[in-house]
């Protein structure tokens, strides 16, 4: 169930969704330039692995032998993107700090290595 291609599909539509508004906020808000900066570095985060996630799904639909490896890559770039984007929009526009950012961080990174370690050692992913 973790590693739907639907329910990553679903976290890529929130993922974009959140970039647009976070970026939105980031340029229409009542933000310092500070906070409107983080806000945006956010938005940035999440629009990005949204498209990442949307090409995982793709690719994993065309190799069904690497869909394993494309789905938890693909979730851990879920997981990461909601933590670390999330914790610093409940920072900066909720002043609530949750610390959670660094833990996003380490999700992306083990997401982004997943592919690294897929593209090495699975010699089926691009044939």
């Amino acid at each position: 169930m973790l590693s739907s291609p639907r329910l990553h599909l679903f976290f890529a539509g929130i993922m974009g969704a959140m970039g647009v508004a976070l970026g939105a906020y980031a340029s229409h808000g009542t933000l310092t330039s500070y906070a409107a900066q983080k806000i945006r570095l956010a938005g940035d985060y999440s629009l990005f692995h949204a498209a990442a996630v949307v090409g995982l799904i793709a690719l994993r639909s065309t190799k069904p032998l690497s869909g394993a490896a494309l789905g938890l890559c693909s979730l851990f770039l879920i997981l990461g993107t909601l933590t670390f984007s999330g914790s610093i929009a409940a920072h900066y526009l909720f002043s609530y700090a949750t610390g959670l950012a660094q833990w996003g961080g380490h999700l992306l990174l083990l997401g982004w290595s997943t592919l690294i370690l897929t593209g090495l050692f699975n010699k089926r992913i691009l044939q």
